[in-house]
């Protein structure tokens, strides 16, 4: 079946299927390391064994305080977007813009989940998103959102 054949949602569904297709190993490792991260650390059949044999399982997780170790001076010292340009008033009107829409965004919490969650397992989002400004106008100002689960994002696999 060729695209202009295809429904809108035909067309949709094929893509998002490329696009798990393309990324499943990787999102699939991805998840396994954020799992682990977080403490699921023990296999789930030797898990299971010893819940019925009464067993503890205890898990002393040594992989998130050398997380913390890589994310904690980010935390201390986040950083943000700059423009250069070689124009200087221009670059400065931008920056200034975009400091007010981080700073109305909170996006170096956005900023700091995506870098956690990268370096846990290699990929972290932030979203830049619209957001109306009251509900009687079309007014709009971009917003900088956190992705907490990296793996609820499509990548385009062209």
């Amino acid at each position: 079946m060729k695209n202009k054949d295809m429904t809108l949602e035909q067309r949709i569904t094929k893509k998002i299927q490329q696009a798990q297709d393309e990324w499943s190993e990787q999102y699939n490792r991805l998840a396994k390391h954020l799992n682990f991260a977080s403490g699921d650390q023990w296999d789930e059949g030797i898990l299971e064994a010893r819940t019925e044999d009464k067993r503890p399982s205890l898990v002393v997780n040594i992989v998130k305080p050398k997380i913390n170790r890589i994310v904690n001076p980010y935390r201390i010292n986040p950083l943000g977007m700059s423009v250069k340009l070689p124009d200087k008033e221009v670059a400065t009107l931008l920056n200034d813009k975009l400091r007010s829409i981080e700073s109305k965004s909170r996006a170096s919490e956005a900023y700091e989940v995506a870098f956690e969650c990268a370096v846990t397992g290699g990929i972290g989002w932030i979203h830049v998103m619209l957001d109306y400004l009251n509900d009687e106008t079309t007014d709009v100002e971009p917003r900088i959102k956190g992705i907490v689960n990296p793996t609820s994002v499509f990548i385009d696999p062209y």
